[in-house]
């Protein structure tokens, strides 16, 4: 049971004089006083895990809420972190109104998907925008960011940095367009879900996932890792099969999430090491570093791939296949720099107040003609779940998470005999800011080098 005494318009006249203000959260039969510490790293750890739950269809939303509630009032004693400020902007009554905006949203975007339906859409995309342009200008103040989207960059990866220029994405869009195929190629075997799940196990065990700090939850919506392993299988790893992939893909989308979950497993308490950007940087040093080198291909067709009718030139055939009708999550790691691009082009012009909702679909067509030759013809601006489901800013940094990777990868020659180490020493080296980790780690400052290398080698 949750109950929350809810503060009346007159109680909160004198915003700055809040702490004077009594708020009592009753829950489980105890009463915890606004003199408690509810804003320590544990109710940060908390959310990651509920999230995770949430989407792997445990109902949690109760628990949700309260934590939701619980990082308010932390943060309204003072606001000393940028998480005071992401979680404690606004009024005690917003709390819940983004949550429910949030889910909205996600509702009216999985009808959309399904009809094209988009008017739908811009009614719950505006409230979602009012709430995020709000705590966008609080971080703004806050850090000093040039802008608010910068801010939420910054949120999400202290010490940004992404060294792509317009140079390398015309280099990319020309090597999608020399290289790609309108769908997949030759013979994709059918791979049972029995084979499909030895093989994640034998992942899992060559990823030594420690299931004190880990649990392994099966059959997600989709594979996926949020959590920090400071606690008690804090940790939650959704690991499952998708039909829609090939066989490969869908494999390799499972090492991914568990690069996620061996760095996260890693990280000492109270730690974020170098935000999002590194998070994404070991997650596709095994997906992409990893995950097409020779041993590991090797071991997926000696665990079960073999026996399907797989072999070594069909895999890696497979793997450096660049396909035209893919949308943005089951694409190749080539085109992915485009889409995440344009994806920030979109998410920074909302949230800066260049546009609204409503100019959403012309924006997004003015932002993809440059790229018609590449892009399925059916390519919409709501696809991408991060902006629908109101997680803005996190998404720019996938690319320096992407560059990061190869450069870690080439830098320490990561194998799959001594990954596990070098991930361990960098979840566990300290660093705060992205930036300074990449440089103390590979030895140099962030470059595109590293990429366009392996690019070159593996395609």
């Amino acid at each position: 049971m949750f109950i929350l005494r809810l503060i009346t318009k007159k109680d909160r006249t004198n915003h700055a004089d809040f702490g004077k203000i009594l708020i009592i959260c009753l829950y489980d039969s105890k009463y915890i006083e606004k003199g408690q510490d509810l804003s320590n790293i544990s109710l940060l750890y908390e959310r990651e895990a509920l999230k995770m739950q949430i989407l792997a269809d445990l109902p949690k939303i109760p628990a949700f809420i309260r934590n939701s509630y619980q990082l308010w009032m932390g943060a309204q004693w003072s606001k000393e972190t940028p998480h005071d400020v992401f979680y404690g902007t606004g009024w005690i009554h917003e709390v819940l109104g983004r949550q429910l905006a949030r889910k909205s949203c996600m509702a009216h975007w999985r009808d959309a998907k399904v009809t094209g339906n988009t008017a739908q859409l811009i009614e719950p995309t505006t409230t979602v925008l009012d709430y995020t342009r709000d705590i966008a200008g609080e971080l703004q103040e806050f850090t000093g960011a040039d802008t608010p989207y910068d801010a939420l960059i910054h949120f999400q990866t202290p010490g940004f940095e992404n060294p792509l220029t317009a140079g390398d994405l015309s280099k990319i869009h020309d090597f999608v367009r020399d290289r790609q195929v309108d769908d997949p190629v030759g013979d994709h075997p059918n791979v049972s879900v029995d084979v499909q799940n030895h093989i994640i196990k034998c992942m899992i065990d060559m990823a030594s996932i420690n299931e004190s700090k880990v649990e392994i939850l099966y059959e997600t919506a989709h594979p996926a890792c949020l959590g920090y392993g400071g606690v008690e299988q804090g940790v939650k790893l959704g690991v499952t099969h998708d039909p829609h992939m090939t066989p490969f893909k869908s494999l390799i989308t499972n090492w991914h999430e568990i690069g996620h979950a061996v760095y996260r497993q890693s990280i000492p308490y109270g730690h974020f090491v170098a935000g999002r950007a590194m998070d994404e940087a070991i997650a596709f040093l095994f997906e992409y570093y990893i995950g097409y080198s020779d041993d590991f291909m090797q071991m997926m067709l000696d665990e079960g791939l073999a026996q399907c009718g797989y072999d070594m030139d069909m895999l890696k055939r497979h793997s450096t296949e660049i396909v035209r009708n893919t949308k943005r999550i089951e694409t190749n790691p080539i085109r992915h720099f485009i889409d995440i691009d344009l994806c920030e082009q979109l998410e920074r012009a909302l949230v800066n107040e260049d546009i609204e909702a409503e100019d959403c679909e012309v924006f997004w067509a003015r932002l993809v003609e440059p790229y018609a030759d590449i892009f399925p013809t059916d390519y919409p601006y709501y696809y991408d779940v991060h902006m629908m489901s109101g997680i803005y800013g996190d998404r720019p940094c996938y690319n320096p998470g992407m560059l990061a990777a190869m450069q870690i990868g080439d830098a320490k020659n990561v194998t799959t005999d001594n990954f596990n180490d070098i991930v361990m020493r960098v979840a566990q080296s300290g660093h705060d800011r992205f930036d300074t980790a990449v440089k103390d780690i590979t030895g140099q400052s962030l470059s595109t080098e590293p990429f366009f290398k392996w690019m070159t080698l593996k395609f």
